[in-house]
């Protein structure tokens, strides 16, 4: 017979690579040892989580009543007990059964200790509360720091709870729920049958008390309340226009709870909601943008603290140099949760953007970026994408998304094109030009079923100063020169459209152009280059319009990966070639 240590290890090891091997061969030592003590805690929890990812639900919950009957006072499990019985009338009884055992004990030692712990306080609201918290709190400063943030969420919460008792005894059951910037004055509203959750009434100093464990309890917390109800993800539209310059310190929790909602896995419901018209209303003349999740995060430190971005920027800049070209000396410090480093934000800036510069020049050429990133999203429209981030830098700059919010529509840019002279920027400059010029592009756009036609076209060199690329001494004197570029061919060429797809650069230019010559100017990303007929990994996973004509001749390879080779720094690199 197979020993109960080494048939763990063996299961742990199975069940990444055959799940029901692992169940098949756990279960079998679970009935010869029948509640022998050496399979206990260890061998039942694998066993129940490893049911658990089979969603076999009611096998796991009958290991863990096992468990618990015969060591009721077994920490290891609360998280994982929760979880099972979330949605469900045996949650509450189970909050309330670990609550007793919290307060018989000294100290939670094991790694779950302070989500569980928070997540059953919000949950049980307790007439003792505060008292329970600070016995709890009491082992450090670092915890001790939590103390009012979790006071201000259970009397959320306990208010929550009224609402939603009076919301269901008039009416039901919630279908779906957000969390939302509101009025200070109000707990919850009921918008578009949906249950939305104010967090504009959680104004804290700084995010030094929230971490990952505050933030997904009081999420579990939240969920739990409202019996599995879907989560209404709109983008953060309900809230962006309701939001001011106050809200400033709400929106970087607001931010924390929407990046953390999108890993939440299965026990939260989506159900996206598109808001905006769906139609662009582009018309001649007018700016669109469309920003980047990578450039918002560093404009959201700009604007948060404009002093510290910029010393950031300083440090960002002498890294690079003595990374001397490798990407992996040259990498963010912490993890992608939460995205609160100024430093790590601007440092991607420069590894996925093209935003640089040598030292002594940072701070000021990150300063002219973010001001004219800034002015883009302030006097243009906006086409929607990372729109959660956007509500964020919407409340630091009351400017920002001042204008009309819309969802790209491609028969709309076609039409703009037609009969008129462009001029374009952009990473494959080279191959559009010649596309262009040799009539290919023509030709895909009527396999593609388009009817417009470009009068002409000038195709542009976006420049290339991804890490470690760098062309001058920074951002702004390329940006200088891009410019100018862009001026002399907008007057020999006396076009009336201006579009661009090079990253960081993007929106400041086509601002820059549009202030300039109030002409049609758009920025709309790496897709742009889908429409010139650039054969791209985005474009074989994402465009719709490869999907639509892929066996046309007239694609072109972009061939980005030979020419560029630096490009493999980028994370997430692969979308260009």
């Amino acid at each position: 017979m197979i020993m109960t240590f080494d048939a763990i290890q063996r299961a742990r090891e199975l069940a990444e690579s055959d799940l029901n091997g692992a169940i098949v061969l756990l279960s079998s030592v679970h009935e010869d040892h029948d509640r022998q003590t050496e399979f206990f805690p260890d061998g039942a929890f694998l066993l129940a989580r490893l049911f658990h990812r089979a969603q076999l639900r009611d096998k796991a919950i009958a290991i863990v009543d096992e468990i618990i009957a015969l060591d009721p006072h077994c920490a290891q499990i609360w998280w994982f007990e929760l979880d099972l019985h979330r949605f469900t009338e045996r949650y509450r009884q189970a909050c309330e059964r670990i609550y007793d055992e919290i307060i018989q004990l000294a100290e939670l030692p094991y790694p779950d200790a302070d989500r569980t712990f928070i997540e059953v306080i919000f949950s049980v609201l307790p007439n003792d509360d505060q008292a329970v918290i600070d016995r709890f709190l009491a082992g450090g400063e670092a915890k001790k720091s939590k103390v009012k943030t979790i006071t201000a969420l259970v009397a959320l919460l306990k208010d929550l709870k009224s609402a939603l008792d009076v919301r269901r005894k008039e009416f039901g059951d919630i279908d779906y729920w957000r969390f939302s910037l509101l009025g200070k004055d109000q707990t919850h509203e009921y918008i578009d049958d949906c249950f939305h959750v104010n967090i504009s009434l959680l104004q804290f100093v700084d995010l030094a008390e929230w971490d990952y464990s505050l933030a997904r309890a009081f999420i579990a917390s939240v969920a739990a309340r409202l019996y599995g109800s879907g989560y209404w993800d709109d983008e953060g539209v309900s809230s962006l226009e309701r939001t001011s310059y106050q809200d400033k310190l709400t929106a970087k929790v607001w931010k924390l709870l929407q990046a953390l909602m999108a890993n939440f896995g299965p026990a939260v419901q989506y159900e996206h909601r598109l808001v905006y018209p769906s139609r662009l209303p582009l018309q001649a003349g007018e700016l669109w943008v469309r920003a980047g999740v990578t450039e918002l995060w560093a404009l959201w430190s700009f604007l948060d603290n404009s002093a510290e971005a910029v010393e950031a920027a300083e440090r960002v800049a002498k890294r690079a140099i003595e990374a001397s070209g490798d990407a992996k000396k040259f990498a963010r410090d912490d993890s992608w949760w939460p995205m609160t480093s100024a430093e790590n934000n601007i440092l991607i800036l420069n590894r996925n953007a093209g935003w640089y510069a040598k030292p002594q020049f940072a701070a000021a050429s990150f300063a002219h970026w973010a001001l004219l990133y800034e002015r883009g999203l302030s006097r243009g429209n906006i086409i929607s994408t990372c729109m959660s981030e956007m509500l964020t830098v919407k409340t630091m700059s009351e400017d920002i998304c001042r204008h009309a919010i819309a969802h790209w529509n491609d028969d709309v840019f076609e039409t703009l094109l037609d009969g008129v002279n462009v001029v374009f920027v952009t990473a494959f400059a080279k191959q559009v030009q010649e596309n262009y010029d040799s009539g290919r592009l023509n030709l895909l756009w009527k396999d593609l079923g388009f009817k417009a036609r470009i009068n002409s076209l000038r195709a542009l060199p976006a420049p290339m100063s991804i890490f470690p690329l760098y062309p001058d001494d920074s951002w702004s004197h390329t940006f200088n020169k891009l410019a100018a570029a862009c001026r002399d061919s907008i007057k020999e060429t006396n076009a009336t459209v201006f579009l661009a797809s090079c990253g960081a650069y993007g929106i400041p230019l086509v601002t820059t152009v549009h202030q300039e010559f109030h002409i049609a100017s758009v920025y709309y990303g790496h897709a742009m280059n889908d429409y010139f007929g650039m054969l791209t990994t985005h474009a074989r996973k994402f465009s719709s319009f490869v999907k639509r004509c892929p066996q046309s001749p007239h694609w072109v390879d972009g061939d980005l990966a030979s020419r560029v080779p630096e490009i493999n720094n980028i994370p997430d690199g692969w979308r260009y070639l």
